[in-house]
């Protein structure tokens, strides 16, 4: 959306990986179409950008393990109390927490002694606190300036 209100469609060329420490805005670069000319090159917008929503889990980053391969994932107890290695997609990081995608619904992570198990290995588990992780739906913002 323009200054005056004016909205338009345009294509995403480019989107910073991270936000201006001052202004806290990311810099976007958008594509409109301007046949006449009467839109200045430069100008500032506001840039309302669709995003898919993916469920996710919500899990402290310390707990991200690295497979032999390289790939990035959790490990958890399943059902048959033996150790599972599942690859997961970080969607987005928060904080200390990352929102991670491509896990079961229901997992009952591995949260202390992760580094010192393979997947394939025979568990005995205790829920800490609360009972099993379950899963939330996480969405980058949708708004850019």
């Amino acid at each position: 959306m323009l200054a005056g209100g004016e909205k338009l469609e345009g294509h995403v060329l480019f989107v910073s990986a991270m936000a201006d420490e001052k202004t806290r805005s990311f810099t976007v670069d958008v594509a409109v179409a301007n046949p006449d000319g009467r839109i200045p090159a430069g100008l500032s917008a506001r840039v309302i950008i669709p995003v898919e929503q993916v469920s996710a889990h919500r899990i402290p980053a310390s707990l991200l393990s690295l497979a032999d391969n390289g790939d990035v994932g959790v490990k958890f107890v399943g059902a048959d109390d033996h150790v599972v290695f599942a690859t997961a997609k970080i969607v987005r990081a928060d904080g200390d927490a990352v929102w991670v995608s491509g896990l079961p619904q229901k997992i009952r992570l591995i949260t202390r002694g992760q580094g010192f198990v393979n997947a394939g290995e025979p568990v005995t588990s205790e829920v800490e606190g609360a009972p099993d992780t379950t899963t939330k739906t996480a969405q980058a913002p949708a708004a850019a300036s």
